[in-house]
Protein backbone atom coordinates (compact mmCIF):
# COMPACT_ATOMS: atom_id res chain seq x y z
CA UNK A 1 0.00 0.00 0.00
CA UNK A 2 1.34 3.32 -0.74
CA UNK A 3 0.29 6.19 2.03
CA UNK A 4 1.40 8.90 -0.63
CA UNK A 5 -0.87 7.66 -3.70
CA UNK A 6 -3.30 7.39 -0.60
CA UNK A 7 -3.01 11.31 0.92
CA UNK A 8 -2.71 12.41 -2.90
CA UNK A 9 -6.20 10.68 -3.98
CA UNK A 10 -8.04 12.01 -1.06
CA UNK A 11 -6.79 15.52 -0.93
CA UNK A 12 -5.99 16.15 -4.99
CA UNK A 13 -8.70 14.53 -7.04
CA UNK A 14 -11.63 16.12 -8.50
CA UNK A 15 -13.75 12.52 -8.51
CA UNK A 16 -16.96 12.09 -6.79
CA UNK A 17 -18.96 10.01 -5.20
CA UNK A 18 -18.82 6.12 -6.40
CA UNK A 19 -15.75 7.13 -8.40
CA UNK A 20 -13.79 8.42 -5.54
CA UNK A 21 -14.35 5.12 -4.12
CA UNK A 22 -12.60 3.97 -6.67
CA UNK A 23 -9.76 5.81 -6.70
CA UNK A 24 -8.58 4.75 -3.22
CA UNK A 25 -9.65 1.02 -3.61
CA UNK A 26 -6.43 1.16 -6.49
CA UNK A 27 -4.63 3.50 -4.67
CA UNK A 28 -4.86 0.83 -1.56
CA UNK A 29 -2.57 -1.74 -3.92
CA UNK A 30 -0.25 0.96 -5.68
CA UNK A 31 3.28 0.31 -5.47
CA UNK A 32 6.37 0.75 -7.54
CA UNK A 33 5.29 -1.24 -10.38
CA UNK A 34 1.36 0.26 -10.38
CA UNK A 35 -1.75 -1.04 -8.99
CA UNK A 36 -3.39 -4.75 -10.66
CA UNK A 37 -6.35 -5.35 -8.26
CA UNK A 38 -9.23 -6.95 -10.02
CA UNK A 39 -12.32 -5.52 -10.84
CA UNK A 40 -14.26 -7.68 -8.54
CA UNK A 41 -11.84 -6.81 -5.17
CA UNK A 42 -11.82 -3.04 -6.53
CA UNK A 43 -15.74 -2.90 -6.24
CA UNK A 44 -15.99 -4.97 -2.87
CA UNK A 45 -13.08 -2.67 -1.82
CA UNK A 46 -15.70 0.31 -3.29
CA UNK A 47 -18.50 -0.55 -1.24
CA UNK A 48 -19.91 -3.28 -3.51
CA UNK A 49 -20.44 -2.15 -6.63
CA UNK A 50 -20.22 -4.40 -9.22
CA UNK A 51 -18.17 -5.06 -12.14
CA UNK A 52 -19.85 -2.28 -14.60
CA UNK A 53 -19.85 0.45 -12.30
CA UNK A 54 -16.18 0.13 -11.80
CA UNK A 55 -14.91 0.03 -14.89
CA UNK A 56 -17.23 2.94 -15.70
CA UNK A 57 -15.64 4.72 -12.93
CA UNK A 58 -12.15 3.43 -14.20
CA UNK A 59 -13.07 5.10 -17.58
CA UNK A 60 -14.04 8.62 -15.99
CA UNK A 61 -10.99 8.73 -13.62
CA UNK A 62 -8.96 7.97 -17.07
CA UNK A 63 -10.72 11.18 -18.72
CA UNK A 64 -9.82 13.52 -15.47
CA UNK A 65 -6.19 12.51 -16.32
CA UNK A 66 -6.03 10.92 -12.87
CA UNK A 67 -5.37 7.31 -13.87
CA UNK A 68 -3.80 5.46 -16.65
CA UNK A 69 -5.01 2.03 -17.45
CA UNK A 70 -3.02 -0.81 -19.32
CA UNK A 71 -4.76 -3.85 -20.61
CA UNK A 72 -3.38 -7.09 -19.86
CA UNK A 73 -4.03 -10.53 -22.01
CA UNK A 74 -5.08 -13.19 -19.11
CA UNK A 75 -4.67 -11.18 -16.38
CA UNK A 76 -5.34 -8.16 -14.77
CA UNK A 77 -5.06 -4.84 -15.79
CA UNK A 78 -2.53 -2.65 -14.61
CA UNK A 79 -3.18 1.13 -13.07
CA UNK A 80 -1.09 4.12 -12.42
CA UNK A 81 -2.05 7.15 -10.66
CA UNK A 82 -1.08 10.67 -12.47
CA UNK A 83 -2.62 12.68 -9.95
CA UNK A 84 0.20 15.38 -8.74
CA UNK A 85 0.39 18.33 -6.08
CA UNK A 86 -0.41 21.64 -7.30
CA UNK A 87 2.07 24.19 -6.59
CA UNK A 88 0.90 25.68 -3.30
CA UNK A 89 1.11 22.05 -1.76
CA UNK A 90 3.47 21.45 1.39
CA UNK A 91 4.32 18.33 -0.49
CA UNK A 92 3.85 16.43 3.04
CA UNK A 93 1.47 13.48 3.64
CA UNK A 94 -1.29 16.02 4.88
CA UNK A 95 -0.73 18.18 1.70
CA UNK A 96 -1.10 21.19 3.27
CA UNK A 97 -1.47 24.32 1.16
CA UNK A 98 1.21 27.17 1.34
CA UNK A 99 0.83 30.72 1.27
CA UNK A 100 3.32 33.43 0.10
CA UNK A 101 4.21 34.40 3.37
CA UNK A 102 5.54 30.76 3.42
CA UNK A 103 2.72 29.91 6.77
CA UNK A 104 0.64 26.78 6.09
CA UNK A 105 -2.79 28.20 4.82
CA UNK A 106 -6.31 26.56 5.31
CA UNK A 107 -9.77 26.55 4.28
CA UNK A 108 -11.22 30.04 4.73
CA UNK A 109 -8.06 32.15 4.96
CA UNK A 110 -7.12 31.09 8.56
CA UNK A 111 -3.08 30.14 9.39
CA UNK A 112 -1.84 27.05 11.94
CA UNK A 113 0.22 28.80 14.82
CA UNK A 114 3.38 27.33 15.80
CA UNK A 115 1.42 25.19 18.73
CA UNK A 116 -0.12 23.32 16.05
CA UNK A 117 -2.89 24.73 16.99
CA UNK A 118 -5.35 26.30 14.34
CA UNK A 119 -5.59 30.35 14.10
CA UNK A 120 -9.36 31.35 13.88
CA UNK A 121 -10.96 34.55 13.41
CA UNK A 122 -10.74 37.17 16.59
CA UNK A 123 -7.24 35.51 17.54
CA UNK A 124 -8.49 32.51 19.10
CA UNK A 125 -6.75 29.09 19.16
CA UNK A 126 -8.49 25.79 18.85
CA UNK A 127 -7.17 22.43 19.73
CA UNK A 128 -5.20 20.37 16.62
CA UNK A 129 -7.50 17.38 15.55
CA UNK A 130 -7.26 14.47 17.45
CA UNK A 131 -6.19 12.05 15.01
CA UNK A 132 -7.82 8.41 15.13
CA UNK A 133 -6.10 5.77 16.99
CA UNK A 134 -6.57 2.52 14.69
CA UNK A 135 -3.81 0.57 16.40
CA UNK A 136 -5.69 -0.01 20.46
CA UNK A 137 -2.63 -1.19 21.20
CA UNK A 138 -2.43 -4.36 18.51
CA UNK A 139 -1.83 -6.92 20.79
CA UNK A 140 -4.79 -6.16 23.00
CA UNK A 141 -6.98 -5.64 20.04
CA UNK A 142 -5.76 -9.29 18.79
CA UNK A 143 -6.86 -10.66 22.20
CA UNK A 144 -10.41 -9.19 22.18
CA UNK A 145 -10.95 -10.53 18.41
CA UNK A 146 -9.24 -13.79 19.42
CA UNK A 147 -11.84 -14.15 22.26
CA UNK A 148 -14.95 -13.76 19.52
CA UNK A 149 -13.76 -15.70 16.97
CA UNK A 150 -15.49 -19.24 16.74
CA UNK A 151 -12.40 -21.44 15.54
CA UNK A 152 -9.04 -20.83 17.39
CA UNK A 153 -6.63 -22.68 15.26
CA UNK A 154 -3.13 -21.01 13.84
CA UNK A 155 -2.96 -17.57 16.46
CA UNK A 156 -0.25 -17.01 15.14
CA UNK A 157 -0.55 -17.01 11.53
CA UNK A 158 -4.00 -14.72 12.19
CA UNK A 159 -2.46 -12.17 13.82
CA UNK A 160 -0.27 -11.50 11.05
CA UNK A 161 -3.55 -11.41 9.23
CA UNK A 162 -5.26 -9.24 11.64
CA UNK A 163 -2.24 -6.88 11.39
CA UNK A 164 -2.72 -6.22 7.57
CA UNK A 165 -6.81 -6.34 7.54
CA UNK A 166 -6.06 -3.08 9.77
CA UNK A 167 -4.65 -1.61 7.35
CA UNK A 168 -8.26 -1.17 5.70
CA UNK A 169 -10.28 -1.64 8.78
CA UNK A 170 -10.19 -0.44 12.48
CA UNK A 171 -9.85 -3.52 14.98
CA UNK A 172 -13.23 -2.39 16.86
CA UNK A 173 -14.96 -3.27 13.09
CA UNK A 174 -13.07 -6.64 12.77
CA UNK A 175 -13.78 -7.51 16.32
CA UNK A 176 -17.39 -6.49 15.63
CA UNK A 177 -17.48 -8.57 12.39
CA UNK A 178 -15.99 -11.50 14.32
CA UNK A 179 -19.00 -11.64 16.89
CA UNK A 180 -21.32 -11.73 13.89
CA UNK A 181 -19.33 -14.21 12.50
CA UNK A 182 -19.60 -16.18 15.53
CA UNK A 183 -23.26 -15.89 15.56
CA UNK A 184 -23.72 -16.98 11.64
CA UNK A 185 -21.82 -19.68 12.69
CA UNK A 186 -23.49 -20.72 16.13
CA UNK A 187 -24.97 -23.96 14.32
CA UNK A 188 -21.97 -24.94 12.26
CA UNK A 189 -19.49 -27.92 12.60
CA UNK A 190 -15.77 -26.41 13.66
CA UNK A 191 -14.33 -28.18 11.16
CA UNK A 192 -16.94 -25.96 8.62
CA UNK A 193 -15.75 -22.66 10.45
CA UNK A 194 -13.07 -20.50 8.51
CA UNK A 195 -9.66 -20.84 10.44
CA UNK A 196 -9.08 -16.92 11.12
CA UNK A 197 -6.30 -16.73 8.98
CA UNK A 198 -7.94 -17.32 6.30
CA UNK A 199 -11.14 -15.40 7.01
CA UNK A 200 -9.01 -12.67 7.33
CA UNK A 201 -6.27 -12.71 4.48
CA UNK A 202 -9.63 -13.46 2.17
CA UNK A 203 -10.92 -10.40 3.25
CA UNK A 204 -14.50 -11.92 4.37
CA UNK A 205 -15.02 -9.38 6.94
CA UNK A 206 -16.21 -6.79 3.75
CA UNK A 207 -18.64 -9.30 2.21
CA UNK A 208 -20.24 -10.60 5.44
CA UNK A 209 -23.91 -10.77 6.37
CA UNK A 210 -25.65 -9.35 9.37
CA UNK A 211 -26.79 -12.13 11.91
CA UNK A 212 -30.33 -12.63 12.40
CA UNK A 213 -31.52 -12.77 15.80
CA UNK A 214 -31.99 -15.76 17.32
CA UNK A 215 -35.29 -17.66 16.02
CA UNK A 216 -34.99 -15.54 13.31
CA UNK A 217 -37.65 -12.45 12.64
CA UNK A 218 -41.61 -12.77 13.11
CA UNK A 219 -41.60 -12.78 9.13
CA UNK A 220 -39.90 -16.36 9.10
CA UNK A 221 -42.11 -17.92 11.12
CA UNK A 222 -44.45 -20.72 9.83
CA UNK A 223 -48.11 -19.27 9.41
CA UNK A 224 -50.92 -21.21 11.30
Amino acid sequence: MSVSALTSAFYHSESKYTTRLVLLAIANFDNPLGSFPSLDTIGRLSGGVNRRTVQRAIDELVELGELTEVTRNGTTNLYRLTISCPENCDGSTSHKPVNEGGGLQTTGGPQTTGGGGLQTTGGAVSRPPKLKDNSKDNSTAFEDFWREYPRKEGKPASLKAFQKALKIITAEELIEAAKNYALLTRNTEKRFIRKANNWLSDEDYLTQEKPKPEGGSIWDQPTI
